[in-house]
């Protein structure tokens, strides 16, 4: 990394795709559009490369779910987190999928995927920190408490728009991914082109800031262009087998099937959650407003699959309220 970047990072690092696009809305998308497209072409290339020798496993999962389940167990990772959580509509486009990737199987299950449960869904807007100590985690909070409130409330008059559902995979899972709107399918709706101006991007970057003043240092083990919802977890390779045995040979065939109808999920979503303009609407699910329903969700514990240790969540709008401008004022 250039030390001019090095530096813009440091400033916020969330700026850095808002400059390099120049605050186009067309290039932020595609920049969105172009990370998700990639990851999943370098995934494909791995999982059916003819050395692939199984699914990334996620070990502390096995151990809170599925067939190697130890009720004794518990998470010790400590995080703090701000979520954005999916409303109704996203929620029912989810379960729809998963049903689908369910259906893969001969006998209409895959118990090798765990399958995000509707009230785990959940969307990280920021990471705060993760894998703390409970005594690190309380130490961070100190300063944080300050900030909970406006955090959790931004949504309210600061309302962004995602678009174009899409699967994204790799050897650890499955999510649902979405893009900053761009003007697009407003056919019906109260909201113009304009109001898309200010997008998630700007929102991760304004709590990113509100954290930071603080006093709370931001530890995040990633910034990337990604608006996703977790939806699937592998926690064992036995249904991916050709014997269907835990430590047999991986059977290529089955995860080709899988891989095919991951794709054949995408091709559906595009055809039927995708505007083409502004000029068409979008069906529901295929659009989500940050802070329908419920404004942001802020947790702190072991919350890594989903699970409820909330602090604070913030005052939502209703589906299909007048759209509220006051966020066009903010920093763009």
């Amino acid at each position: 990394m250039s030390s001019t970047v090095q530096a813009r990072a440091r400033d916020n690092p969330f700026d850095v795709a808002l400059r390099d696009t120049n605050n186009d809305l067309t290039k932020l998308q595609a920049l969105y559009h172009k990370h998700r497209c990639t990851r999943n072409s370098q995934q494909k290339t791995l999982i059916l490369d003819s050395n692939f020798s199984g699914w990334s496993l996620d070990a502390v999962l096995m151990k809170l779910e599925g067939p190697a389940r130890d009720p004794t167990y518990k998470d010790p990772r400590q995080n703090a987190i701000v979520w954005a959580r999916p409303p109704q509509p996203v929620q029912d486009l989810v379960e729809k999928i998963q049903k689908n990737i369910q259906n893969v199987a001969p006998n209409g299950i895959c118990p090798g995927l765990w399958m995000m449960p509707r009230e785990n869904l959940h969307m990280t807007s920021l990471e705060i920190a993760h894998s703390l100590t409970k005594d690190q985690l309380e130490e961070l909070f100190v300063p944080l408490h300050q900030g909970l409130s406006q955090i959790a409330n931004y949504t309210y008059d600061h309302r962004t728009r995602l678009v174009k559902p899409f699967i994204s995979y790799d050897r650890s899972g499955l999510a649902l991914s979405f893009l900053p709107a761009a003007g697009e399918g407003l056919a019906r709706s109260t909201r113009t082109a304009d109001d898309d101006k200010y997008t998630y991007h700007h929102l991760r970057r304004d709590i990113h800031q509100i954290a930071v003043d603080t006093g709370t240092p931001i530890r995040s083990r990633y910034v990337v262009p990604s608006a996703h919802v977790t939806i699937a977890r592998f926690i064992t390779n036995k249904d991916f087998r050709l014997q269907g045995e835990e430590h047999g040979q991986i059977d290529t065939q089955k995860v080709k099937t899988f891989i095919n109808k991951i794709e054949s999920l995408n091709a559906w979503l595009q055809a039927e959650y995708w505007p083409e303009d502004s000029h068409y609407s979008i069906k529901k699910g295929g659009e989500w407003l940050v802070g329908e329903e419920r404004g942001l969700d802020c947790q702190k514990g072991p919350v890594w699959y989903g699970h409820n240790h909330r602090v604070m969540v913030g005052r939502g709008f209703p589906p299909n309220q007048l759209e509220r401008r006051v966020h066009v004022k903010a920093r763009l």
